[in-house]
């Protein structure tokens, strides 16, 4: 038995929400041995991402979680459990990098001033970021070996609380 069909991407969720797209495919099925063999040829696009360092900077807060995030111009970030708490008890601190929708939070053991403890010291992860029609931050894990900074980022968007 042969088949060939097309196929067309429409829509696609986390990282590849908003891909475009269309190819064909061809293949044979060996009924004798249950197998199927299928050529497929396809290409697609994904959408550039419109996000800046400068749309970052400033407070953000989760609305029903407790959290804030906090993004400066000079490459650094940091979360909190209380908007007061950002500069003086950081739950995570470091420096961020942002590449496409790629976002990655750098930290490193040079990050730990006083008495505040980063919970991630010398992990770097890696999260796609997307600004939502409704100006929300949200963050989609990609890779983070930080158990408490994936579960804390990436509970709910983020919402903007000062510029």
């Amino acid at each position: 038995m042969f088949i060939e069909g097309t196929i067309e991407f429409t829509k696609g969720t986390g990282r590849f929400e908003g891909i475009e797209g269309s190819g064909s495919f061809t293949g044979k099925n060996l009924l004798a041995w249950g197998v199927a063999y299928i050529d497929v040829t396809a290409s697609y696009t994904l959408p550039t991402a419109s996000i800046t360092t400068e749309d970052l900077v400033g407070v953000w807060k989760q609305p029903n979680h407790r959290y804030y995030m906090q993004f400066k111009q000079d490459g650094t970030y940091r979360v909190a459990s209380a908007i007061e708490n950002l500069e003086p008890q950081p739950r995570f601190f470091g420096r961020f990098q942002l590449e496409g929708t790629l976002l990655s939070f750098i930290t490193s053991d040079e990050s730990r001033k006083g008495k505040s403890l980063n919970e991630c010291p010398t992990q770097t992860g890696h999260y796609y970021l997307k600004l939502t029609e409704e100006g929300q931050l949200q963050l989609t894990l990609h890779e983070d070996p930080c158990f408490g900074r994936r579960l804390t980022i990436t509970r709910e968007p983020f919402s903007r609380v000062s510029p």
